[in-house]
């Protein structure tokens, strides 16, 4: 008894550990994709200062800094949106539908409800006498599933 209490504990710590390690995926994945996302704005940033200050008569390196600047304030600004929709589709990537079956309760025979549905199923089906017409001509009891 205690090997299989040991085997059912065992089993449930792997369920928790999975779903643990899923999260944080997610959240690693998401933590590198903003930071390359503010990275490529840093970057974008710099060579558009470089280029504005060439255009203007200045030096590469004023421009370079000025731009990384601004671009890191738009990366850094962006960070966290990035974040989220990163972690967001990540989790969603990885999550399970699960389809649940509707089941459906059979009325006892006699109430209105069972002859409701009898008439529904059988086009010959009376409800006076609680019986249909089979195609061989003879009388039958409805019955439902």
């Amino acid at each position: 008894m205690k090997t299989l209490i040991s085997m059912v504990a065992a089993a449930g710590l792997v369920v928790i550990g999975a779903s643990a390690a899923s999260a944080s995926y997610c959240s690693d994945k998401a933590k590198q994709e903003a930071n390359a996302q503010a990275a490529k704005k840093t970057i974008v940033g710099g060579v558009g200062g470089c280029v504005v200050a060439k255009v203007l008569g200045g030096k590469c390196g004023t421009g370079v800094a000025v731009g990384g600047i601004g671009g890191f304030a738009i990366g850094s600004a962006k960070w966290q949106q990035v974040y989220d929709d990163a972690y967001n589709s990540c989790i969603a990537a990885n999550s399970k539908t699960i389809y649940v079956k509707k089941v459906y309760t059979v009325p006892a025979p006699g109430t209105p409800e069972w002859y409701d549905a009898c008439d529904a199923k059988y086009n010959s089906f009376d409800r006076d006498t609680g019986y249909y017409t089979r195609y061989d001509g003879t009388l039958a009891v409805c019955k439902l599933p």
